[in-house]
């Protein structure tokens, strides 16, 4: 598989050796497909110098953040992958600033339990069939809210831990009062782990962990079944 990135990317190039000024007037999400779709090439290849020559192009090009959404994730991808922790966690907290959800730069204790409180509140007013019937989420921001967070999460769990509470009662909250989502389901089998190491209550995280196992099977997403199982 790994055989095919190479012509793809030649491919990919030349597309974007025709493109003209004006075609970002014209054929805006051309311009910015392609240019995206160069840098996860390349990424996969791991010409990090040209991963970031084509994701600052579609980041300076972008007019609201939701034309740079894509870009961005790759650009939290690149830098996980070359260990360039602070400014992933930079780069994710701003999306998300930007999407309506402020992640604090500083997690207090007290902030976390007010999330766990919080989330608690929430999951006591459904039942767990409630739970396993929620509706889908609608909301485009907060959908693409939860896929940062889940990115962010990724990394935060071992790089950032005191994030993590934080992510986790975040995604579940979401996931109670907007619907759920592929992600949703590392959202319950996050805050399940959470409950286990901050309470103790093993009884109601495993049938949050159920809920989850429950959620993956529903949307069946590769990405989010690693994280889910090694919480669950």
């Amino acid at each position: 598989a790994m055989s095919a990135f190479l012509p793809a990317s030649v491919y990919l190039n030349a597309g974007i050796g025709l493109l003209r000024e004006d075609d970002w007037e014209s054929h805006r999400e051309l311009c910015f497909d392609l240019h995206n779709l160069c840098a996860e090439v390349e990424y996969v290849l791991g010409q990090f110098d040209r991963v970031w020559s084509f994701l600052n192009k579609a980041i300076q090009r972008g007019r609201t953040v939701q034309e740079k959404l894509r870009a961005y994730d790759t650009s939290i991808r690149a830098f996980g992958s070359q260990s360039k922790t602070e400014d992933m966690f930079g780069t994710a907290i701003m999306v998300l600033y930007h999407l309506g959800e402020p992640v604090p730069l500083v997690v207090t204790q007290i902030e976390v339990q007010r999330g766990l409180a919080e989330t608690q509140a929430l999951l006591s007013t459904k039942s767990e069939d409630e739970l396993l019937n929620l509706g889908t989420m609608i909301d485009d921001d907060k959908r693409e809210a939860m896929r940062f967070f889940n990115l962010f999460s990724l990394c935060a769990y071992v790089e950032k831990p005191k994030y993590f509470p934080i992510i986790a009662c975040r995604m579940l909250q979401l996931s109670l009062s907007y619907g759920v989502c592929r992600e949703s389901a590392i959202a319950f089998a996050a805050y399940g782990l959470l409950l286990c190491g901050l309470t103790g209550d093993t009884a109601k995280a495993y049938r949050l962990g159920k809920i989850a196992l429950s959620l993956q099977e529903k949307f069946n997403t590769t990405e989010c079944l690693p994280p889910v199982l090694l919480a669950v």
